[in-house]
């Protein structure tokens, strides 16, 4: 049940809120250590870094040739009938057997329904254009690939701004559910991708291939999806679920908040930032939220990631929670050490793999925290023994400086393939 639903769901005169904000750290990017980035981009002859550049390079070049898209590239409309509002399908849903019609479809919790996924490719598209988007900026900030940022560039544009195209910012219609009129709240976690498009935005702008006017029509863009989300029926049921889903909008919602220049709005969801750790992370480092869940170790993953990434905008918005004397950073920290076993031997997870198992989930989250936490060199001793993410080919190792050497006596065989 939604804890403390009502509490959430913040008024802001947003004609008042704009002007006064300026980021703690010029420059600061969510998904990568600035510091970190540099110092590859001046060393790229260094022969540590070749495995994960090249694994970079492939995923670049895939984004490459199927970019650009569009939420517009679908067999199926929204009831509105608009081919520019996002549209998909609750793909944890399947038809009720004990129907005759099937309807309304029934919630099976881990299990992906093909049938859904198949009716709209808007969710697996929006996702690729925010991680294709930073894949190229990134790529050219690290090489100074021209061909590599302008089409970035592309990606950006084509998605959000192009008047044929471009996504229309609302997400009334996400994870709608067949024999239901309305989409259940939930979908709105789709978009947590945004947070990516808005590093990518701020390399594209420092390289000078996002020009100004761009980007106060993406900031725009951005302003007019946030007024939508904190006015939609499914703000206050997703901020108060007390998961990955309040989690990943919280985040989102400070995230956005920073880019369109609120800062009592961004203040006031960082105040809430150390609070939401607490309340999901308890004193072991579980998370009972996620644990839960069918496929508990990838939520338990995917929502430390969240928590961390949550963190890191908060403490852009004033706020302080990695610090060692806080008990959010200590909890962080907590959940980070109760995964690294499990990355390394999935028999030691206290639940079993019902659907699934993929241990390179874990690597993102886990090499944020270790860069993040000087407290953390314990984890990071660990983090040298999981096997994916202390990989060279690991892509994350370029991104953030855990101090563990990428060198060990792992061939590129031994591990399974990224996600």
């Amino acid at each position: 049940m939604p804890r403390d639903a009502g509490s959430v769901h913040l008024h802001v005169t947003w004609g008042s809120d704009r002007g006064s904000y300026r980021p703690c750290v010029e420059g600061t990017l969510l998904f990568a250590d600035r510091s970190r980035i540099e110092q590859v981009r001046h060393n790229l002859d260094d022969i540590r870094w070749q495995p994960a550049l090249d694994r970079l390079s492939q995923d670049t070049e895939r984004s490459a040739a199927r970019s650009p898209w569009t939420v517009a590239a679908k067999s199926v409309l929204a009831p509105s009938g608009d081919p520019r509002d996002y549209v998909t399908l609750s793909e944890y849903c399947w038809p009720d057997p004990a129907q005759p019609d099937g309807l309304p479809w029934i919630l099976r919790d881990g299990h992906i329904n093909p049938d859904a996924t198949a009716a709209s490719n808007n969710a697996n598209d929006l996702r690729a254009a925010a991680n294709g988007v930073f894949e190229l900026a990134l790529w050219h900030r690290l090489t100074g690939s021209r061909t590599h940022g302008e089409q970035a560039a592309h990606v950006l544009h084509h998605w959000f701004l192009d008047p044929e195209t471009g996504m229309r910012p609302n997400l009334q219609f996400a994870s709608m559910i067949p024999g239901r009129a309305e989409a259940p709240g939930w979908g709105l976690i789709r978009t947590h991708p945004f947070l990516r498009v808005l590093d990518a935005e701020l390399l594209l702008r420092e390289a000078g291939l996002w020009p100004e006017s761009l980007h106060d029509d993406l900031r725009q863009w951005f302003d007019e999806y946030l007024v939508w989300m904190l006015a939609s029926s499914a703000w206050p049921e997703e901020i108060g679920r007390g998961n990955n889903h309040a989690t990943w909008c919280l985040a989102l919602g400070t995230g956005l908040a920073l880019a369109v220049d609120r800062p009592r709005l961004a203040e006031s969801f960082a105040e809430r930032a150390g609070h939401e750790i607490v309340a999901q992370i308890d004193s072991s480092g579980d998370q009972p939220a996620e644990l839960a869940r069918s496929r508990s170790y990838f939520y338990c993953s995917f929502n430390l990631e969240g928590l961390s990434v949550l963190a890191d905008v908060a403490e852009q918005a004033g706020a302080d929670v990695w610090h060692h004397s806080t008990v959010s950073g200590q909890r962080l920290r907590a959940a980070a050490r109760r995964l690294a076993p499990a990355l390394r031997d999935p028999d030691s997870w206290p639940v079993p793999f019902h659907i699934d198992w993929d241990r390179t989930v874990g690597a993102a989250a886990m090499h944020r925290i270790v860069a993040r936490c000087p407290e953390a060199a314990d984890i990071a001793d660990e983090l040298g023994m999981i096997p994916v993410a202390a990989h060279p080919r690991t892509r994350e190792w370029l991104l953030w400086d855990t101090g563990v050497s990428p060198a060990g006596s792992l061939t590129v065989s031994s591990v399974p393939a990224r996600r």
